[in-house]
């Protein structure tokens, strides 16, 4: 890439970096810059005429950052590499919780159940703790109403979405069939 180009992309990297937001932003955006301009990563990836390599990108941007928040997360809260990987991919499994829940219970609250099912989900796979939700308690709006009401059927979602977000689809497909069919005997039932 020659000096100009170079020029060129350092420039665009500042202009969006400046428009970010502001207040606490501005210096999150004082980091960025220091990562994008200063630092080597320029060496090994590459954004210039010949395209943007999506594998380049993953090995020298995003993986070491992958790397630093695991070290983070296993060094502060001394948790296993299971909810480590939870953790970082929380709101993969928590949009598809909330897709669900939106579709079999209305939007409503959606977002609270599905948080709850996430928290629970952390203290079962960092503690043990079995998930059992107070139904009869003073406030309910937070827990789902029709679906993903018991341990062993968010266990059940949870351990298929693992598998659908690491390249297999089976379990999920599966899940997604099961609960079709249990949809079908409920109408029919009715």
């Amino acid at each position: 890439m020659n000096k100009e180009k170079k020029q060129n992309l350092e420039e665009g990297f500042k202009n969006v970096i400046s428009s970010m937001l502001s207040g606490q932003e501005k210096q999150r955006a004082s980091l960025y810059e220091k990562i994008l301009l200063e630092s080597d990563f320029r060496k090994h990836f590459k954004l210039d005429e010949d395209g943007f390599d999506a594998s380049e990108f993953h090995l020298y941007i995003q993986y070491p950052f992958e790397q630093f928040l695991q070290a983070l997360l296993a060094n502060q809260l001394k948790i296993n590499s299971q909810s480590i990987n939870f953790v970082l991919d929380s709101n993969f499994y928590k949009n598809h919780f909330e897709s669900l829940i939106r579709k079999f219970e209305g939007s409503s609250c959606c977002a609270d159940k599905s948080s709850t099912i996430i928290r629970a989900i952390y203290k079962y796979l960092t503690k043990g703790e079995k998930i059992e939700f107070n139904f009869s308690g003073e406030y309910t709006f937070h827990l789902p109403k029709t679906i993903f009401k018991t341990h062993d059927s968010i266990m059940e979602f949870y351990e298929a979405l693992e598998s659908l977000y690491y390249g297999d689809s089976e379990k999920y497909l599966q899940f997604l069939l099961k609960l079709s069919k249990q949809i079908n005997v409920n109408k029919m039932n009715r």
